[in-house]
């Protein structure tokens, strides 16, 4: 079973890698972290923290344009093309073949991530004179919410449509970015109102734990206790939206 789900996982790679699309957005960011040095010259702003927010948002953007149109598509077009009979075909079970899927696609994002990150440590090397490893804590950090909203992303592309997962995965990404606001609505008049905040409140990430810019400004410490916390909060979303995800596959009709 492991040796299925690995080279299924690095089949899900190489042609993740063989689309232009991951290789563009790539080169898109690196692009932008270069482009920190024209905000820094027309900002008033100390330009270290114009270098790496600029940078940061870069990596961010690029991870969930990936996540997004990747992870609603790395699943349902196989399905949709019934490229996965031939898959299927072999002694393979589903749950291998889309826990394979799922972790090649995080490692495509990982690997993303990582190389920009390192791109963008030996850029503010140059530029402001000293090196930040901390800059490696920030991409983890936006890695792990990418690991989150792949797991609803892949999730939701085993129930619906490309584009509707997309947008219900988009929804996720700004109602977790906004999560804590829901408890406005908890003393609402309608009760309608009050359940789904409820609802929403408990079942949505809380994304905002996840902004790497301040932490890399120093405006946050993360000391390793809550660090470990953060990264076994991710891994268990992305093991129960796998887990409902396989149950929707073994009910799906794909033939």
């Amino acid at each position: 079973m492991i040796r299925r789900i690995f080279w299924i996982s690095v089949n899900t790679v190489i042609e993740l890698y063989r689309d232009r699309a991951v290789t563009g957005f790539l080169f898109v960011g690196l692009l932008l972290i270069f482009a920190g040095q024209v905000v820094a010259d027309l900002s008033v702003v100390e330009r270290k923290k114009m270098y790496i927010d600029v940078g940061m948002g870069a990596i961010f953007l690029v991870g969930i344009f990936i996540t997004l149109l990747g992870g609603s598509n790395v699943v349902d077009r196989e399905v949709r093309e019934r490229q996965v009979l031939c898959t299927l075909s072999k002694p393979v079970p589903r749950s291998a073949w889309l826990v394979g899927k799922t972790f090649g696609f995080l490692f495509t994002v990982g690997a993303v991530i990582a190389i920009m990150t390192t791109f963008l440590f030996v850029y503010v090397r140059f530029r402001v004179g000293f090196w930040m490893p901390v800059l490696f804590l920030g991409g983890f950090l936006i890695f792990l919410e990418m690991l989150v909203l792949s797991s609803y992303t892949i999730l939701f592309s085993t129930i619906t449509s490309q584009y509707l997962a997309l947008f219900l995965s988009l929804m996720v990404l700004v109602i977790g970015h906004m999560v804590d606001d829901l408890k406005l609505y908890w003393a609402s008049a309608s009760f309608v109102v009050r359940a789904a905040a409820r609802v929403l409140f408990f079942v949505m990430p809380d994304l905002e734990s996840f902004l790497a810019s301040p932490v890399v400004m120093s405006y946050i410490k993360v000391p390793p206790n809550l660090l470990i916390s953060i990264t076994l909060y991710s891994v268990a979303y992305l093991a129960a939206c796998i887990t409902i995800a396989t149950l929707v596959m073994n009910r799906k009709e794909i033939a």
